[in-house]
C-alpha cells in the first residue's frame, strides 16, 4: 500500500473514533413542551410523556414554582387534566402578594422524580398586578418618642422598620393597626438590643401600608428623613415627655392649659400640664412654654431634681 493511502486510512479511523459517544452518553438537544402556549398571562401546555410535574423557574430567587397534580389549585390559578395544564400566572402572583412588578424571563421544565427532562420552553412575562394599590405612606416622622405617619385610605395594617445609616436590613420592625409606634419599645424586639440609643449612628423609618387579605396591594414604601439622632440635643418638649413617661404617664388632674404655644394635639400636651402641676416647670413665661427650644443642661438637671427630690 502506498504511503499516502495508509495516511488516508489512518485519518478516516481517527475521525470515526472521534464521532463515537464517550462513556455511552449520547447528547440530545432540548425539546419544547408539546402544545406550549403563553398568551395574556395564561400558560397552557400538553403533558410530556413520563413527566410527573413541572418547574417554573425565573419567578422566585434561587428556586422554582412546582406545578403538579398533587399540589392544590394554587390560589385558583391551576387546572390539571389528563391532557395538560392551564395556569393563570397573574392570578397566582396576585394572590401571593409578594411579587415585584417587572419583566420576568421564565423557563418551564418537565420533571420526572428528581430528574429534569429535556423538554423545556421559555417565555418572557411582564407582570403588572391587577390588585388596586394603596397610597404610599406620607409624612413619616419622629416626635421624640414615637414614629408617626399620616393615615393611608383603605389600609388595615402597617409595617414599620427602623434602619441604621444606609443599611438595607432593618434592625427592628413591627406590624401595627395604628399610625404611630412607641419607639421606646424598640429594645423588646431588636435584633441588637440597646444599640439604637447608645451610639452616634443616624436612624430612619420605612413604612408600608397593606390590607390583611391582600384585596389591596401596598404601594411603594414610604421612607422618613433621619428618624432620630442619639447624639443630638433635646427640646424642652422632649425632656418633659421623657420624664412623664418615666413616671408611667400619669394623667394631669386638670385640662387647663396656660401656654399659648402648647395645644392638645401636641404629643407633649399632657406631659407639659403634668409637669406644671408637679412644680417641675412653670414655662419660659406666664403664657409660653417654648417646647421647641433646646433644653439646656441647667434646665435638664433642674427638671430632674424637681421630679426626683
Amino acid at each position: 500500500m502506498k504511503r499516502h493511502s495508509k495516511i488516508s486510512v489512518l485519518l478516516t479511523l481517527i475521525m470515526a473514533f472521534a464521532l463515537l459517544p464517550l462513556s455511552g452518553i449520547t447528547a440530545s438537544a432540548e425539546s419544547p413542551i408539546p402544545g406550549f402556549k403563553f398568551q395574556d398571562g395564561i400558560l397552557s401546555f400538553n403533558h410530556v410523556d413520563g413527566a410527573e410535574k413541572y418547574y417554573l423557574s425565573g419567578l422566585v430567587h434561587l428556586g422554582y414554582i412546582v406545578i403538579s397534580s398533587e399540589t392544590n389549585t394554587m390560589n385558583g390559578a391551576k387546572t390539571w387534566t389528563d391532557e395538560g395544564v392551564t395556569f393563570d400566572l397573574p392570578k397566582y402572583m396576585d394572590a401571593c402578594g409578594d411579587f415585584e412588578e417587572k419583566t420576568y424571563n421564565v423557563t418551564l421544565t418537565a420533571v420526572k422524580g428528581k430528574e429534569q427532562l429535556e423538554n423545556k420552553s421559555t417565555f418572557t412575562f411582564n407582570y403588572v398586578s391587577a390588585i388596586p394599590k394603596l397610597e404610599v405612606p406620607q409624612n413619616i416622622r419622629w416626635n421624640g418618642t414615637c414614629a408617626e405617619w399620616d393615615e393611608v385610605p383603605g389600609a388595615e395594617r402597617y409595617w414599620i422598620g427602623v434602619f441604621r445609616d444606609n443599611e438595607t436590613s432593618d434592625i427592628w420592625c413591627q406590624n401595627t393597626g395604628k399610625t404611630s409606634v412607641d419607639v421606646s419599645e424598640y429594645s423588646n424586639y431588636s435584633k441588637d438590643p440597646g444599640v439604637a440609643f447608645v451610639s452616634d449612628a443616624e436612624y430612619y423609618f420605612k413604612v408600608r401600608a397593606f390590607t390583611i387579605d391582600h384585596t389591596a396591594r401596598d404601594g411603594d414604601t414610604g421612607t422618613s428623613d433621619t428618624a432620630f439622632s442619639p447624639s443630638d440635643g433635646c427640646t424642652r418638649g422632649q425632656v418633659v415627655t421623657f420624664l412623664h413617661r418615666y413616671e408611667s404617664s400619669p394623667e394631669p388632674t386638670s385640662s387647663k392649659n396656660p401656654f399659648k404655644d402648647v395645644s392638645k394635639d401636641d404629643y407633649f400636651f399632657k406631659a407639659v400640664l403634668w409637669a406644671v402641676e408637679e412644680g417641675i416647670t412653670q414655662g419660659t413665661s406666664d403664657k409660653t412654654f417654648s417646647p421647641g427650644n433646646s433644653c439646656t443642661r441647667a434646665q435638664i438637671v433642674t427638671f430632674l431634681y424637681r421630679d426626683l427630690v
